[in-house]
């Protein structure tokens, strides 16, 4: 919670200012610009976010960050359970995971995280 700005601080640093199809003198970039960059806190800027990158068509790095220490009075099971859901995430890309019943629940591994 105490990184929330973190993504947007990032998004208007990397995106809006090195984002651009043009140079400062309106010529065209001959290369890619920058790098998309998402993101959110704990679990509610998962789902949609995580199934494109552990079931999409293109690679995409991704960096988990997380505090050891919570910045809250709330259960300790509560952080626990945040840090749990970080680090199985990576796992997740790195493995994967079959499922012939239902493909579409399928997804590769081998995705980069750090």
């Amino acid at each position: 919670e105490r990184l929330r700005l973190l993504p947007s601080y990032l998004q208007q640093l990397e995106m809006e200012s090195n984002g651009k199809s043009v140079t400062r003198d309106g010529a065209p970039v001959d290369g890619p610009t920058a790098a998309i960059t998402w993101g959110g806190v704990g679990t509610d800027a998962q789902h949609a976010v995580f199934q494109l990158l552990h079931q999409g068509t293109i690679l995409t790095p991704v960096e988990f960050i997380a505090s050891i220490e919570p910045g809250h009075a709330l259960d300790p099971a509560h952080h626990r359970a945040l840090l749990v859901n970080c680090f199985a995430q990576g796992a997740a890309l790195m493995r994967g995971k079959e499922n012939d019943a239902d493909p579409a629940r399928a997804y590769p591994g081998n995705r980069p995280s750090t």
